[in-house]
């Protein structure tokens, strides 16, 4: 099975750059039929600043600078173009938000607490990440990098936000974090 990076890069309209930092890379696959390949999803090291998903957690610069490494990015979310199934992106997400701290976990040795991505809303309304108990968190001004190719420019990406609620709440009072768990 080729690399996930390449398939991202031919199918996805951002194309795929090396992550930096932490990153992990994975498969959406089927358990049923030959061509079981259905997606690709990408999560990486988060952004270093980003004022709406700062203001949402509720934390200083110097606070960020000690607790970014508990945000981790969803750089990359392909569902490839021939594939034609019922809610499956938000399955795949809602699995993916179980697995992948468990992986960070063993990987890099910490859990993350908060996830994050953008949706160009000029092309998505994120509803699969809706549907996978995303929140949004704001809007971001215009951006470049990263987050978005050369190829491409987003204008006001919206950013969304998933927590895991029980660590959230015990990280929250742990470090003095205005953001606690949601009732």
């Amino acid at each position: 099975m080729p690399c996930c990076g390449k398939y991202v890069e031919r199918y996805h309209y951002l194309g795929y750059t090396q992550p930096f930092g932490a990153y992990r890379k994975y498969f959406i696959v089927s358990r049923h039929g030959r061509d079981s390949l259905l997606g690709c999803l990408l999560y990486a090291a988060s952004s270093w600043s980003l004022e709406c998903r700062d203001k949402w957690i509720g934390w200083s610069k110097a606070g960020r600078a000690q607790r970014l490494h508990l945000v981790v990015g969803n750089s990359r979310f392909l569902i490839l173009p021939w594939v034609r199934i019922k809610n499956l992106a938000s399955k795949a997400l809602s699995i993916a938000n179980r697995y992948v701290p468990q992986d960070w976990q063993r990987f890099y040795r910490y859990r993350p607490v908060v996830f994050e991505t953008y949706v160009d809303s000029s092309k998505f309304k994120g509803t699969c990440y809706r549907g996978a108990n995303w929140i949004y968190a704001g809007q971001q001004r215009a951006m470049s990098g990263w987050a978005c190719s050369k190829r491409y420019f987003c204008l006001s990406p919206h950013v969304l936000v998933n927590i895991d609620c029980q660590l959230l709440c015990a990280f929250s009072q742990k470090m003095g974090l205005k953001r606690s768990c949601f009732g």
